[in-house]
């Protein structure tokens, strides 16, 4: 799945969130998942940080404690993704929401091996009902209230290839 590296390589905990984030990208990271493998565990494991060892390798995560996958369901390519409350995300508009947000997309859109998945849609839990949610994205148009995104949507937090 994906964490994001910190560009500036600066351990310092003291620092601020805002510019920090403008200069991160969303790596992939090999992790072995434990549990049944399933698309909530995995997605699970994103809110979960990174691991002492890819701390040690300049990875963090733009997520606090407070978010949770209570769900999901794959349907025809498309992947909603059922989260208790938005406690764990930056509560702005900030590059570091729209790169937690890119985790979550990305690791399902690209990283979940064996689903088919195209595109995503968050949706979070209220009293009786789930309700779709406007997910900021990095890149492209704004999506229209509640609908599906996709890892295309963040370009600008992927690694740059080499030959690119």
């Amino acid at each position: 799945f994906f964490q994001a590296e910190d560009g500036i390589r600066d351990r310092s905990p003291s620092r601020g969130l805002g510019d920090v984030y403008k200069r991160q990208v969303l790596e992939p990271v090999d992790r072995e998942i434990k549990g049944d493998g399933s698309i909530n565990v995995i997605l699970a494991e994103v809110f979960a940080g990174p691991s002492a060892v890819e701390q040690d390798a300049g990875l963090i995560s733009p997520f606090a404690e407070g978010s949770s996958v209570i769900g999901t369901v794959l349907d025809g390519g498309l992947l909603e993704v059922h989260l208790d409350t938005l406690n764990g995300f930056p509560d702005d508009d900030s590059a570091g929401n729209r790169l937690a947000f890119a985790m979550l997309v990305c690791t399902a859109d690209r990283l979940v091996i064996g689903a088919e998945i195209d595109r995503v849609v968050v949706l979070l839990a209220g009293p009786d009902t789930l309700e779709a949610i406007n997910v900021p994205v990095s890149d492209g148009e704004p999506p229209v209230e509640g609908a599906a995104v996709t890892c295309d949507n963040y370009q600008s937090f992927l690694p740059i290839q080499s030959g690119n």
